[in-house]
């Protein structure tokens, strides 16, 4: 799923009635929100606005967690709270030419599990 920012709401998620309906939140008000250390409870609403993989947060929800809305999330529900990530990145160098094909098959091995967590991985240069 991608994040997009939503400037016309506060301490706000909306997901697809679709979405909402697969994780059996029909009829939930208020749920909590957990980006890595990031935990707030917040309204949630359905829309038909969007697109189903879309995630729409608040603005001021949105600049609390800072996603980038380039990348594609999981998104999970356990008890009682949506848990959107995690993402792993792994900064490496600052110059390009660092990257060589060895260097990568060595940064390889810190990024295999992660699917097993559902995470979304990028290595960044």
């Amino acid at each position: 799923m991608r994040v997009r920012t939503c400037k016309e709401s506060s301490r706000q998620i909306q997901l697809h009635e679709d979405v909402i309906r697969r994780f059996n939140l029909e009829g939930t008000i208020y749920i909590s929100l957990k980006v890595g250390a990031f935990i707030k409870k917040i309204q949630l609403a359905a829309t038909i606005c969007y697109d189903a993989d879309i995630i729409l947060l608040s603005e001021d929800i949105s600049d609390a967690v800072n996603l980038p809305e380039d990348l594609q999330y999981e998104i999970r529900v356990e008890d009682g709270a949506i848990h959107i990530g995690p993402v792993i990145g792994l900064l490496v160098s600052e110059k390009e030419e660092y990257l060589t094909e060895n260097r990568l098959k060595e940064y390889l091995k810190y990024m295999l599990r992660y699917d097993e967590v559902g995470a979304c991985r990028r290595i960044y240069v």
